[in-house]
């Protein structure tokens, strides 16, 4: 009975043994697979965020540099001119002849746009009496033209009375009743500057009277 007492209680002893290294073996297993899941994870994590870019996460955000303008069509255009004359003229002074009839006024019209005039196509005409006619051209764009009536004082001196016309375009006028003394005086202004004058043809030789920084153009040369 000793003999199979022991006999018994080392088969009891094995199966215990065997059953406490299955349950070892178990665990270490699952630690193993729970580890390699785990690196699974993590990999998998870590190759996403390599992917993930801001680009991805969000296509329609992008970076951009700012644009520099180079347009040049806005800038200022206060030096514009309607005639070429000395920079320090604020205009110029045409005769166009005297007594003329219409047409041929519209031709001295044409030939005055052909020959100087930059950008005008059409001239207004102001008739104020008299036989003479002349067109007033000011140099730069944005100026003004004020043309009044004159006439001489008791002291024989010429002076300005109402205003006829103010405009910011060239203009032709028919003027000068008077053989005398200019009926019309004109006044053009420019910024700061500015200059007054009365059309007038000398009686000696038939030429334009020469007027402060106004440059006489001469039809015949053209």
């Amino acid at each position: 009975m000793k003999i199979g007492n022991r006999s018994i209680k080392r088969n009891i002893f094995l199966v215990l043994a065997m059953i406490i290294m299955t349950i070892i073996v178990g665990c270490t297993n699952t630690n193993q697979s729970n580890t390699s899941l785990a690196d699974d994870n993590n990999n998998q994590e870590n190759e996403t965020s390599q992917t993930m870019t801001p680009a991805s996460i969000n296509p329609t955000v992008t970076s951009k540099e700012p644009e520099v303008s180079t347009d040049t069509e806005n800038e200022d255009d206060a030096d514009d001119i309607y005639v070429e004359t000395d920079s320090n003229n604020l205009g110029a002074l045409a005769f166009l002849g005297g007594g003329l009839k219409e047409k041929e006024l519209e031709q001295k019209k044409q030939q005055v746009i052909d020959a100087y005039l930059i950008g005008v196509k059409e001239l207004p005409f102001y008739n104020y009496g008299g036989p003479e006619f002349f067109c007033i051209i000011p140099h730069y764009v944005g100026s003004e033209i004020t043309v009044k009536r004159s006439e001489l004082s008791e002291q024989g001196e010429l002076v300005a009375k109402e205003t006829l016309v103010t405009t910011d375009q060239p203009i032709i006028i028919q003027c000068n009743e008077s053989d005398l003394y200019s009926n019309v005086m004109i006044t053009i202004e420019y910024n700061d500057e500015s200059t007054t004058f009365t059309p007038f043809i000398s009686l000696k030789d038939g030429s334009v009277m020469p007027a402060d920084k106004m440059e006489v153009l001469d039809l015949r040369t053209k």
